[in-house]
């Protein structure tokens, strides 16, 4: 069972840190903080900030995902979905924060990388919520010596198209699948239709003004759509293989009722995890003796509030959880009306 260990609140104005990553050695952490245009690493030992990287230098815009090696940070730069998803390295051992090294996305209509995962050199990123596409799978190969990141190997798209929007990205325990999770929108009444309806015209207003409410009605503006209607909210595996070429499709789907908006996965042995964000959960199952994870052996809900970013520590023994602490109705997030008292923070909870 994992125990509340130690509680990192923001600092000024509020902020989304959609993503956290450890390093290989487990002696720190990173996050992302999407509206600082700022990654923090961390001191796992104490939660201590040990450096920040941050504008000029670190020339960032939005940072989502995020990862740490031996050698350097991976961060990736979303650009308020105005290019494709830009992907910055830094080297570790350097005093400067300048990045070393700088890849676009090279699919035109992949705007948000939204996580990242590796394994050895097998750099793996999900994509999500951009105009005419609901999701995509894509691979890279990352030298850590120098740095560079060459790709992509493959990219794997429609599959989403029946599973819903790609979000959170994790080797599974055999080391030769992914596990993603994925949602979409569930089926509501008409009243609750409503009140989405009029919740929602309020959020456009209140949150981009007239120009929000502009691009709405933007007769361009038009997404990709699946032919069923309503997919669900949960897992897939899909299978990779060293030359980074994932299946056509999905090796198992695990679809579960009661989940909505599955924001991220993370795996440690056989112990996965995941931030059920608009349930403010975080639920952690025994995937050896659960495979189909249905049965959650603990749920965090406690302080939570959105959360959405979520990793275990390379020992297992801490769990780390990125709370947005956004306001919400139903499925439905008020992205710029934060709780009062303040609820975006970093949580960091310890194996007992």
């Amino acid at each position: 069972m994992y125990q509340l260990f130690a509680e990192i609140p923001h600092q000024g104005p509020g902020c989304l840190s959609p993503e956290v990553a450890f390093r290989p050695d487990g002696q720190q952490f990173a996050v992302s903080y999407l509206d600082y245009d700022e990654v923090r690493i961390y001191n796992s030992a104490e939660c201590t900030l040990a450096r920040t990287y941050g504008n000029p230098e670190a020339q960032l815009d939005r940072p989502h995902g995020v990862l740490l090696t031996d050698k350097h940070l991976i961060v990736a730069n979303r650009h308020r979905e105005k290019c494709p998803a830009t992907y910055t390295v830094y080297r570790l051992g350097s005093e400067s924060s300048a990045p070393v090294f700088t890849l676009q996305t090279p699919v035109d209509h992949l705007l948000e990388a939204h996580s990242l995962a590796m394994r050895d050199d097998l750099l793996v990123a999900t994509h999500c919520e951009h105009d005419s596409s609901l999701g995509a799978l894509l691979s890279y190969r990352f030298d850590d010596d120098t740095g560079e990141i060459h790709g992509p190997l493959d990219c794997r798209e429609d599959a989403f198209d029946d599973l819903g929007m790609a979000k959170g990205v994790a080797f599974a325990a055999d080391r030769e699948g992914i596990l993603v999770s994925f949602n979409s929108d569930k089926r509501i009444s008409r009243r609750q239709k409503l009140a989405f309806r009029l919740f929602k015209a309020w959020n456009i207003v209140a949150t981009g003004g007239l120009r929000g409410v502009a691009n709405r009605l933007d007769p361009q503006r038009q997404l990709r759509t699946r032919e069923k209607a309503y997919a669900g909210n949960g897992i897939a595996l899909f299978d990779v293989d060293g030359k980074g070429r994932f299946s056509a499709g999905p090796r198992r789907v695990m679809l579960r009722a009661e989940f909505c908006r599955l924001e991220n996965v993370a795996v440690s042995q056989d112990a996965v995890a995941l931030t059920d964000t608009v349930n403010h959960q975080v639920q952690i199952f025994d995937a050896g003796r659960d495979p189909e994870l249905q049965h959650p052996m603990q749920c965090i809900t406690r302080d939570l509030s959105l959360p959405h970013g979520v990793k275990f520590s390379p020992d297992g023994q801490l769990l780390v959880v990125t709370n947005y602490g956004l306001r919400s109705y139903n499925q439905l997030i008020h992205w710029q009306h934060f709780r009062n008292p303040r609820g975006d923070k970093v949580m960091v909870y310890k194996r007992q």
